[in-house]
């Protein structure tokens, strides 16, 4: 593997990750807007006789609850963040390493990246442009420019 190929998916993991973290963040930030926000409209609802409105809002609770239970979003957010610091530290020791330690610290870094795979190109996109590439990024499906514009 050439020495620039080894630089890119050092890049990339950092990337990667950068925008995992972030994205788990906003998820987990926009679950908690619901549920608090939804409890002071119960409550309006309750207080103004509109059952309606504390149906609603119940439903929206129990659904913010649940994804929130089953995804943990403030979880992978801090363990991508953990992550994140990793390839960053290894970025700063790059310069120093040869290529056969390189690439064992590489494959040691890989074994921990799990995210979302919608990421992927943005954050190879994104690692293309830290190296000062300015041409030859990955286009983007819809969905990946949304859940981009969400991490970012």
């Amino acid at each position: 593997m050439q020495r620039y190929q080894i630089e890119f998916d050092v890049h990339y993991g950092y990337w990667y990750n950068t925008l995992c973290e972030s994205f788990y963040r906003r998820v987990d930030f926009g679950c908690n807007l619901v549920q608090l926000t939804g409890g002071s409209v119960a409550a309006a609802g309750v207080i103004a006789s509109f059952p309606w409105l504390v149906g609603l809002s119940g439903v929206a609770l129990a659904l913010c609850a649940a994804f929130s239970l089953a995804m943990q979003p403030a979880v992978k957010a801090e363990r991508h963040c953990q992550i994140k610091s990793a390839w960053l530290d290894l970025q700063a020791s790059m310069p120093t390493m040869s290529d056969t330690e390189l690439l064992a610290a590489l494959a040691q870094k890989k074994k921990a990246d799990l995210g979302m795979l919608s990421l992927n190109l943005p954050a190879s996109n994104a690692a293309m442009r830290s190296l000062g590439y300015s041409e030859g990024f990955a286009p983007l499906s819809g969905w990946q420019r949304f859940v981009q514009r969400l991490a970012m």
